[in-house]
Protein backbone atom coordinates (compact mmCIF):
# COMPACT_ATOMS: atom_id res chain seq x y z
CA UNK A 1 0.00 0.00 0.00
CA UNK A 2 1.43 3.67 -0.95
CA UNK A 3 1.61 5.72 1.89
CA UNK A 4 0.30 8.98 0.05
CA UNK A 5 -3.17 7.01 -0.56
CA UNK A 6 -4.19 6.37 2.88
CA UNK A 7 -6.94 8.29 3.56
CA UNK A 8 -8.63 6.61 6.54
CA UNK A 9 -7.57 4.71 9.82
CA UNK A 10 -7.48 0.80 8.91
CA UNK A 11 -10.97 -0.53 10.42
CA UNK A 12 -10.19 -1.43 13.84
CA UNK A 13 -12.56 -3.78 15.73
CA UNK A 14 -11.60 -6.67 13.82
CA UNK A 15 -10.85 -10.65 16.12
CA UNK A 16 -7.56 -11.38 16.16
CA UNK A 17 -7.72 -13.40 13.65
CA UNK A 18 -8.58 -10.57 11.28
CA UNK A 19 -5.86 -8.65 12.21
CA UNK A 20 -3.20 -9.61 9.84
CA UNK A 21 0.20 -8.58 8.60
CA UNK A 22 -1.41 -6.45 6.32
CA UNK A 23 -3.87 -4.89 8.41
CA UNK A 24 -0.69 -4.14 11.13
CA UNK A 25 1.02 -2.58 8.12
CA UNK A 26 -2.05 -0.06 7.17
CA UNK A 27 -1.71 0.96 10.79
CA UNK A 28 1.44 1.99 10.79
CA UNK A 29 1.03 3.68 7.09
CA UNK A 30 -1.91 5.31 8.43
CA UNK A 31 0.08 6.52 12.11
CA UNK A 32 2.95 7.64 10.02
CA UNK A 33 0.67 9.83 7.57
CA UNK A 34 -1.17 11.42 9.96
CA UNK A 35 1.91 12.36 11.82
CA UNK A 36 4.42 13.58 9.67
CA UNK A 37 2.55 14.98 6.08
CA UNK A 38 -0.26 17.56 5.44
CA UNK A 39 -3.26 16.27 7.44
CA UNK A 40 -5.89 18.41 7.69
CA UNK A 41 -7.70 15.95 10.43
CA UNK A 42 -5.47 16.75 12.80
CA UNK A 43 -4.48 20.11 14.73
CA UNK A 44 -1.42 21.17 12.71
CA UNK A 45 0.81 19.43 11.22
CA UNK A 46 4.57 18.70 11.79
CA UNK A 47 5.63 21.35 9.54
CA UNK A 48 3.90 23.79 10.64
CA UNK A 49 4.86 23.52 13.54
CA UNK A 50 8.08 23.48 12.98
CA UNK A 51 7.62 26.88 11.15
CA UNK A 52 5.84 28.37 14.12
CA UNK A 53 8.72 27.25 16.63
CA UNK A 54 11.40 28.46 14.35
CA UNK A 55 9.90 32.08 13.82
CA UNK A 56 9.40 32.11 17.39
CA UNK A 57 13.12 31.40 17.77
CA UNK A 58 14.00 34.11 15.08
CA UNK A 59 14.91 32.07 12.36
CA UNK A 60 13.47 33.00 9.36
CA UNK A 61 12.96 31.06 6.51
CA UNK A 62 13.92 32.69 2.79
CA UNK A 63 12.31 30.72 1.08
CA UNK A 64 8.42 31.56 3.07
CA UNK A 65 9.69 35.06 2.58
CA UNK A 66 9.74 35.40 -0.52
CA UNK A 67 6.69 32.93 -1.46
CA UNK A 68 4.58 35.71 0.61
CA UNK A 69 6.54 38.56 -1.45
CA UNK A 70 6.71 37.72 -4.46
CA UNK A 71 3.50 35.43 -4.85
CA UNK A 72 3.02 36.44 -8.50
CA UNK A 73 6.54 35.25 -9.30
CA UNK A 74 7.95 38.15 -10.66
CA UNK A 75 11.88 37.72 -12.53
CA UNK A 76 13.09 40.86 -11.32
CA UNK A 77 11.62 40.90 -7.57
CA UNK A 78 14.16 40.87 -5.16
CA UNK A 79 13.38 41.08 -1.07
CA UNK A 80 16.24 42.40 1.61
CA UNK A 81 18.67 40.24 1.56
CA UNK A 82 18.81 39.92 5.35
CA UNK A 83 15.76 40.52 7.30
CA UNK A 84 16.60 41.27 10.73
CA UNK A 85 13.35 39.96 12.74
CA UNK A 86 12.37 42.36 16.07
CA UNK A 87 10.55 39.75 18.41
CA UNK A 88 8.47 42.31 20.24
CA UNK A 89 5.46 39.95 21.20
CA UNK A 90 7.45 37.12 22.20
CA UNK A 91 8.79 38.96 26.08
CA UNK A 92 5.21 39.86 26.57
CA UNK A 93 4.11 35.81 25.69
CA UNK A 94 6.96 34.67 28.28
CA UNK A 95 5.49 36.67 30.79
CA UNK A 96 2.09 35.80 30.22
CA UNK A 97 3.34 32.17 30.45
CA UNK A 98 5.45 32.85 33.64
CA UNK A 99 2.99 34.76 35.81
CA UNK A 100 -0.15 31.72 34.57
CA UNK A 101 2.51 29.09 35.70
CA UNK A 102 2.95 30.83 39.06
CA UNK A 103 -0.96 31.21 39.31
CA UNK A 104 -2.54 29.28 42.08
CA UNK A 105 -5.51 26.67 40.73
CA UNK A 106 -8.28 27.79 42.32
CA UNK A 107 -10.49 24.49 41.38
CA UNK A 108 -14.24 24.60 41.94
CA UNK A 109 -17.29 22.90 41.52
CA UNK A 110 -20.24 23.89 40.31
CA UNK A 111 -23.76 22.85 40.61
CA UNK A 112 -26.60 23.52 38.08
CA UNK A 113 -29.21 22.55 40.50
CA UNK A 114 -29.80 25.71 43.10
CA UNK A 115 -31.03 23.00 45.96
CA UNK A 116 -28.01 21.49 45.91
CA UNK A 117 -26.13 24.59 45.96
CA UNK A 118 -28.39 26.00 49.55
CA UNK A 119 -27.69 22.74 50.61
CA UNK A 120 -23.93 22.78 50.19
CA UNK A 121 -24.20 26.14 51.78
CA UNK A 122 -26.25 25.07 55.17
CA UNK A 123 -23.57 22.24 55.44
CA UNK A 124 -20.48 24.37 55.15
CA UNK A 125 -22.58 27.17 57.88
CA UNK A 126 -23.64 24.17 60.12
CA UNK A 127 -19.65 23.43 60.13
CA UNK A 128 -18.01 26.87 60.97
CA UNK A 129 -20.82 27.00 63.39
CA UNK A 130 -19.50 23.94 64.92
CA UNK A 131 -16.11 24.50 64.78
CA UNK A 132 -16.82 28.25 66.39
CA UNK A 133 -18.51 26.27 69.22
CA UNK A 134 -15.52 23.97 69.65
CA UNK A 135 -13.10 26.82 69.82
CA UNK A 136 -15.70 29.14 72.50
CA UNK A 137 -15.93 25.88 75.17
CA UNK A 138 -12.07 25.14 75.02
CA UNK A 139 -10.54 25.56 78.14
CA UNK A 140 -7.58 27.78 76.17
CA UNK A 141 -10.52 30.38 74.76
Amino acid sequence: MNIYNVTSQPRQKLSDKEKTKEWYIENVEYAVKTRYLDNDTIRKNRTNKIENYNIWNGIIDEEAVEKVFNSMHLKDFTTSSCIQNYPIEVSKFERLAGEESQRKFDYQIKALNEDVKSIKDAKKKEELLTLVEQHIQAESF
